[in-house]
């Protein structure tokens, strides 16, 4: 690879087979796709081992994004960042179609990862794309409980009594941190991660499919595995719920024919966390993001319109639900909504303070032996 000048990437979508998936995104992304089971996820952004997505525009087209981390190192990502997670891009970016019931699960923190797998958490970010009418969402325990009821739920398949019940809203985001048991059904929406795609399943819903007569194959829980890091407190939904209901229309460019500064301090603060910060930038105006101030790779989600780029003399449209990376070392540059209005959603890293030193930079994300022997589809 020669080694250019960066500029931002778009990425090329990667199917996943799930058995709780939908139509939207075959009919929308993956009509050619020879499939069995439906397409229930569309990986958009992911540097995961055998997982890793292509750049899909420039010279580095055809590369994938632990290629271009490897060649570029912290011009990618930022230096911080790369001494931290080497060359693996430390957030993962999908669009799920849950249609079915997702298994009742939970994902382990950062500890356990690591010392079961040699992998990170996850703590993830849910943004409701669209939700049916009876779609629900299970996120947490309703009160406090304990390790043997929850357990017991589970074995005789009660559990979704415990969890909270929440009707989901199109526009809201959710916080589901490692510890969380979760679950949905009758959802489209954007997921923002950590680097990890540890599940493990405690109710996969066996009762309800049963009594539905339709055929099913019986999926392995891990309940046994996850005892030990669950979080047994009450759950508060509204403490990690967004909803931009009050936002102002156009917050970020108000008509105005100047143009105007995109800083970490621009649009509507989702949520701030260790891991990463997501904002959501609501254009009708040109905005000039300056990269410097991030100290950070950026990365955009077009959640609804199409906006446009504009980087070198270049001008790279980005449509709705389509993703693209910023790298760290990029100029300064300029997103212009197409016509009326466009929302994104913007993601990037805070300053990494301390090293964490069971890490080893550019190590494989997942020690391979026990990856082979663990199901990681939820």
């Amino acid at each position: 690879m020669v080694k250019k000048s960066l500029y931002p990437l778009k990425f090329g979508p990667i199917p996943g087979e799930r058995v709780w998936g939908g139509d939207y995104l075959k009919k929308k992304l993956f009509q050619d796709s020879e499939n069995s089971l439906p397409i229930g996820e569309s990986l958009d952004l992911c540097g995961l081992e055998g997982e890793s997505t292509a750049v899909v525009n420039g010279f580095l087209a055809g590369n994938t994004i632990d290629e271009v981390i490897e060649t570029y190192l912290g011009d990618v990502v930022g230096d911080d960042k790369y001494d931290r997670f080497g060359n693996l891009l430390p957030i993962i970016v999908k669009r799920l179609d849950v249609k079915d019931y997702l298994s009742i699960q939970v994902h382990p923190d950062n500890l356990t990862a690591m010392e079961r797998y040699e992998s990170y958490g996850k703590n993830e970010m849910w943004y409701i794309m669209d939700a049916d009418p009876d779609a629900v969402l299970y996120l947490g325990l309703k009160r406090d409980s304990s390790a043997s009821e929850v357990y017991e739920k589970c074995k005789d398949g009660t559990i979704s009594a415990l969890l909270n019940k929440v009707k989901p809203k199109r526009g809201e985001y959710y916080l589901i941190k490692s510890g969380c048991i979760h679950s949905c059904h009758g959802v489209r929406l954007v997921e923002i991660s950590q680097a990890s795609d540890i599940t493990y399943r405690l109710y996969d819903w066996e009762k309800e499919k049963e009594k539905s007569g339709i055929p099913f194959a019986r999926r392995e829980t891990h309940l046994d595995e996850s005892i030990d890091i669950i979080d047994y407190n009450k759950y508060d939904v509204d403490s990690n719920r967004f909803f931009p209901e009050n936002a102002i229309e156009g917050k970020n460019g108000s008509g105005r024919q100047d143009i105007i500064e995109c800083t970490p301090d621009s649009g509507l603060l989702v949520f701030d966390t260790q891991d990463y910060i997501v904002r959501q930038l609501d254009l009708d105006g040109p905005v000039r993001v300056f990269t410097d101030k991030f100290d950070s790779f950026i990365v955009y989600i077009c959640l609804s319109g199409s906006a446009d780029i504009l980087y070198g003399g270049e001008k790279i449209r980005l449509s709705d639900g389509e993703t693209a990376l910023v790298p760290a070392a990029a100029d300064d540059f300029l997103i212009s909504p197409c016509g009326n209005a466009c929302r994104l959603m913007e993601c990037y890293l805070p300053k990494m303070e301390e090293i964490d030193d069971y890490i080893n930079p550019g190590a494989s994300p997942f020690n391979e032996d026990d990856k082979e022997s663990y199901d990681f589809d939820a």
